[in-house]
């Protein structure tokens, strides 16, 4: 992502939040390149790209702050994932609850997080690396919200309807990846972590009621872990997100058939 230039701000105070919160459910709106936001008494603006989210419901916090709910997501999910979003500006976003992420604000690991926090104080900015970009399940958020949706491009949003449906779990998720750049086991997790109607049954069918044949006749782990699709690690990642424990352990496979399982265990 490119770095931004200067930046100003005028009339509310804006405070950096720490957003150690684990909990679910945004609203959110990203608005592409250039902006001139309105916030509630004054005006923020940024050459840079915004990603602004808004909870739906407040955590508590001592001392007066108001906690976002977030879930943790990794910066590359999010690299990934931000040109889906088309441009967007909706002052109904914009209010003294709504959080500003500033991408690209020194690099591609910088994040800028402010908000107009009410009791907040002195308020001050700053940039900040952090390795886990604090996010919402953005599947979930579009499944549910209305300002979501709006907030995607239509075939975006076409598209995680599909991942629903028991016939794209059976098949590939090839379609889906060419649009988004994302990989089948790492929409698989967003699946599962954003608790949305996946079809785990049809998953356990399709995908890992195979390998375990493959298992029976004698197929090495990477066999087993290309014929589904899988590098060895992911197919062991996935498998253990799912069910909670290894494919061995679960006798998915056998060791007899996976001399190179030390390495992924």
């Amino acid at each position: 992502m490119k770095k931004t230039g200067k930046r100003k701000f005028y009339g509310e105070t804006l405070a950096l939040r720490s957003l150690t919160n684990q909990c679910a459910d945004w609203q959110f709106v990203f608005i592409k390149g250039t902006a001139f936001v309105t916030l509630s008494t004054g005006v923020f603006v940024t050459d840079g790209d915004l990603l602004i989210l808004r909870p739906k419901e407040k955590c508590s916090l001592p001392e007066g702050f108001n906690a976002y709910k977030c879930v943790a997501v990794s910066d590359s999910f999010i690299k990934k994932t931000l040109d889906l979003f088309s441009p967007a500006l909706n002052d109904k976003w914009l209010n003294a609850e709504s959080l500003i992420i500033s991408l690209n604000g020194g690099g591609d690991e910088f994040f800028e997080i402010l908000t107009d926090a009410e009791n907040a104080g002195d308020g001050y900015s700053r940039t900040f690396m952090i390795k886990q970009v604090v996010v919402s399940c953005i599947a979930e958020t579009v499944r549910k919200d209305k300002y979501g949706q709006q907030a995607l491009p239509t075939v975006v949003v076409s598209a995680l309807e599909l991942m629903k449906k028991p016939e794209i779990l059976a098949g590939s998720f090839a379609s889906f990846r060419k649009k988004t750049g994302m990989s089948e086991s790492n929409m698989v997790r967003l699946f599962a972590r954003c608790n949305l109607e996946v079809p785990s049954e049809v998953f356990r069918k399709e995908k890992f009621a195979k390998a375990r044949e493959l298992a029976r006749s004698g197929e090495t782990l990477s066999d087993i872990a290309k014929k589904i699709g899988y590098s060895v690690k992911g197919f062991v990642s996935v498998y253990k997100d799912y069910y909670g424990v290894s494919p061995i352990a679960d006798g998915a496979v056998t060791k007899k058939n996976t001399p190179e399982f030390k390495e992924v265990e």
